[in-house]
């Protein structure tokens, strides 16, 4: 089954997911003030919020599936985090938990030079990804479902940075009780 269909069947089965957001991530959403760009957005169930703040949401997702189950006022695009189909540049973006599910380097890397692309001067980013000791990629079960991750070193993700162009950027860990996240926070 390819990422696609896992995620299609994930939403199906589970009508969407997503935990409590970190503190970086709400202080980062607490400063959002203009449009935000959701990459790999799902449900928008960290970012949904905002519409009560007037924010426009842009999500964008490969599951047509995940974002059925986002609030009609976000405008939803299907398309692949690696190639967004959008021109405009946005002030505020956010991938939570999207990065490590990308199955190359060449992904990965398309994924950065995205957020690169898409970002504002003077923008503002946070992204998410999963930090465990066992580097490298694995499939983990989640229910019945097999979910692709790959994780990271904190020096593959800088040099991912590096290589699609940012120089303003900071890697820190969070550790919760049930994970350890990356959390990287970029300025354009």
């Amino acid at each position: 089954m390819n990422q696609k269909q896992v995620w299609n069947k994930i939403a199906k089965k589970y009508g969407g997911y997503h935990r409590k957001s970190w503190l970086a991530l709400k202080k980062f959403l607490d400063s959002v003030d203009d449009d935000l760009l959701d990459l790999g957005a799902g449900n928008c169930g960290f970012t949904a919020p905002l519409l009560k703040r007037g924010i426009k949401i842009y999500a964008v997702d490969f599951s047509e599936e995940m974002l059925a189950l986002a609030p009609r006022e976000v405008e939803k695009i299907i398309a692949p985090v690696t190639k967004v189909p959008l021109k405009r540049k946005f002030k505020y973006i956010v991938a939570i938990a999207v990065v490590h599910h990308l199955q190359t380097r060449k992904d990965r890397l398309a994924f950065f030079e995205e957020v690169k692309r898409l970002l504002a001067k003077d923008g503002q980013a946070i992204i998410t990804a999963w930090s465990k000791k066992d580097l490298g990629d694995s499939y983990i079960k989640w229910g019945e479902i097999k979910r692709y991750y790959h994780i990271f070193s904190k020096k593959e993700l800088s040099d991912l940075l590096t290589k699609a162009g940012f120089t303003k950027f900071i890697i820190t860990k969070t550790i919760g009780k049930l994970e350890t996240n990356w959390i990287i926070k970029i300025k354009n």
